[in-house]
């Protein structure tokens, strides 16, 4: 079962969801997405963990791109012979 929406975006929304051959299945991937995101943060808080914040995700990706740029080819070669996971 469906509903149909109907709602505005901004222009730049509207240009990418142009190229999609079908923009609702788009849209409900990324809502649904969305939602999972939504209760996967409510169950860490039923859990006793902090609440995830958008400023705490920021941080968090900008330590891993820190430290990203850091990786040599020989420290990531290292890291594979004992057998770390390397992203």
């Amino acid at each position: 079962m469906s509903q149909r929406v109907t709602g505005n975006v901004p222009d730049d929304v509207a240009e990418r969801l142009s190229l999609e051959p079908n923009a609702s299945a788009y849209v409900t991937e990324a809502l649904r997405e969305r939602m999972e995101h939504e209760q996967t943060r409510s169950l860490l808080i039923e859990h006793g963990f902090p609440p995830v914040t958008d400023e705490g995700i920021a941080r968090a990706r900008e330590r891993r791109r820190a430290a990203a740029a850091k990786m040599t080819p020989e420290r990531r070669a290292e890291l594979r012979r004992l057998g770390r996971s390397v992203a």
